[in-house]
């Protein structure tokens, strides 16, 4: 779980960790629902491993994998769901 960090943070009692560089895949909860903050998190990653992973040229990486809590401009609450990936070896 994690969110961002400005100098404006108060992160005393709080772990910073630094995110490696990478490719990363990114899908929010914003995009599938109205941003109440009521999101089913179970069937997105169902959705993200079944069809998109399935279809995708993409392989997830072990690691680094992470849910970010957040609320956009106009107050609405969501989630997004961070998974670092590599393009697929073909041969």
């Amino acid at each position: 779980i994690g969110c961002y960090k400005s100098e404006n943070s108060k992160i005393n009692e709080y772990t910073v960790v630094d995110v490696p560089a990478s490719t990363w895949v990114v899908f929010s909860t914003l995009s599938a629902g109205n941003g109440s903050g009521n999101y089913d998190l179970r069937s997105l990653k169902n959705r993200i491993f079944t069809e998109w992973l399935q279809t995708s040229k993409y392989n997830v990486l072990d690691g680094g994998n992470f849910e970010m809590y957040c609320t956009n401009k106009d107050g609405y609450e969501y989630c997004e769901l961070w998974y670092r990936i590599e393009e697929k070896q073909i041969g």
